[in-house]
């Protein structure tokens, strides 16, 4: 296995078909610093995996894809496409933040090949990063993941899946010339000193700043700030419910299950993040069964700090994955480092915390400490977006949403009615919609009334 590989002198390929650039992306395998350089891709794609950056009030660009490009344009769609693999699965299983899907799989690994595709050992031009993002938001983000999406709503969310949806094409539209201005950008910074380091091939980099180059990222600019607009335009006619409706929606969950609350047993803070980090992917009842231990043998925040993993994980084994032990661990040893032993209480500073994402966090924040927060699990996610409180296709998304329709002083008590009616009420594969008392208000109702047949359709 090569240590020192010196790459600059590679060969450049003006195509991916051919025997010679197969054989050049099978031969980083052999290359060790490649190896231990693709491991940090992927240590950073799950580290970024929830970061992005706001584009609109439900939109926004993972920042996640800048690296994913970075990395496949070094090392080659072989290694990209196990990076991908890897990086999802990890993902999921350290920073759970909704339901896991095994077949989501398949677009990372084709995101990361297409990025592989075009710019492995070629000349990277303004067209070039173009077509590749092109190929992403269209023939990967709706050609590929629709069937995906398709499949999950009916066997996660008991539900079917518009083929044909205006706001999601548009969306990729708006996604396609913001996403190409960004990515050329970021690859003309990145290129040149990984160039001049030996670990990029010399001549790659065409993205200087020509007349050329600069009319194309004007062009590309006018037709995102357009595709904007109407992408705005669509979300505010389609987005929420008439008012009326969405008062009466929460009037009824508020009447239905005035005593609605955590199910988690916990009596602080701490027990509070250790319960609901817990839970993820796991029953509520099954963490009560196993808390009570924990919480005698592990009091405070200081005691699990001063824990190990393979300590914690007999307690816990029952609730999951070794990762669960090893985050909590790691977390409360933060919070003795950074906060002096007492769990915070903001968004941004839970979720610095190992295995503690958007959701946990939100639960932590309205439970523990009171504050106004929605938290969105599996169960929230899928009965918001039936009864139409949200059109969302992502939890993210769900969550801005339901901040949007439901007033502030509501949102605490709304995700707790929210998750007691997918339990009781709105199961995944067969709801009661006999005996709900939202039918008259519910917008899947309605659809499956006018769609008979949809609601036969057999999961995949």
């Amino acid at each position: 296995m090569q240590k020192n590989p010196v790459v600059s002198n590679a060969r450049l390929f003006r195509s991916p078909f051919s025997k010679e650039y197969w054989r050049a992306a099978l031969a980083e395998f052999r290359n060790l610093k490649m190896l231990l350089f693709a491991a940090l891709i992927v240590a950073l794609r799950i580290a970024l995996k929830s970061v992005s950056i706001p584009v609109a009030a439900d939109l926004r660009i993972g920042v996640g894809f800048f690296v994913n490009a970075f990395g496949s344009m070094v090392y080659g769609p072989v290694i990209a496409i196990a990076g991908a693999a890897v990086s999802d699965t990890l993902g999921a299983l350290l920073f759970p933040s909704g339901p896991y899907f095994p077949l989501f799989m398949i677009t990372e690994i084709a995101g990361s090949l297409v990025f592989a595709l075009f710019f492995y050992r070629a000349e990277i031009t303004s067209l070039r990063v173009i077509l590749s993002r092109f190929c992403i938001d269209f023939f990967v983000n709706i050609v590929l993941q629709t069937p995906i999406m398709m499949a999950y709503y009916q066997i996660m969310l008991g539900k079917s899946y518009k083929i044909f949806h205006l706001p999601r094409i548009i969306k990729n539209l708006v996604m396609f010339p913001v996403e190409s201005v960004l990515l050329i950008l970021f690859l003309r910074l990145l290129i040149p000193p990984m160039t001049q380091a030996g670990q990029l091939p010399k001549g790659m980099n065409k993205l200087a700043f020509t007349r050329k180059n600069i009319i194309v990222l004007a062009v590309l600019t006018l037709i995102g700030v357009a595709a904007l607009i109407l992408y705005i335009r669509t979300r505010r006619k389609k987005a929420k419910p008439m008012n009326d409706t969405r008062q009466d929606i929460l009037r009824v969950l508020a009447e239905t299950y005035p005593d609605a609350k955590p199910e988690l047993n916990f009596s602080n803070p701490y027990e509070t993040l250790v319960a609901v980090m817990l839970s993820a992917q796991c029953t509520d009842k099954q963490v009560n069964k196993v808390t009570p231990a924990v919480f005698r043998d592990f009091p405070d925040v200081a005691s699990m700090a001063a824990a190990d993993a393979d300590t914690l994980y007999p307690y816990v084994k029952s609730c999951g994955f070794k990762s669960k032990s090893q985050n909590i661990v790691a977390a409360c040893r933060m919070i003795m480092e950074r906060y002096g032993g007492a769990v915070p209480s903001t968004l941004e500073e839970l979720t610095s915390l190992p295995g503690v994402g958007r959701k946990t966090a939100n639960v932590v924040m309205a439970v523990a400490f009171g504050k106004p927060a929605i938290a969105v699990d599996t169960h929230v996610f899928r009965v918001s977006n039936r009864l139409g409180l949200a059109q969302a296709d992502n939890v993210l998304d769900t969550e801005m949403q339901l901040r949007e329709a439901i007033p502030e002083s509501d949102w605490n008590h709304a995700h707790h009615w929210l998750i007691f009616h997918g339990r009781r009420v709105c199961s995944a594969r067969n709801p009661k919609c006999s005996i709900c008392p939202l039918t008259g208000l519910c917008a899947y109702y309605h659809a499956q009334k006018e769609t008979p047949h949809e609601s036969n359709t057999a999961s995949l």
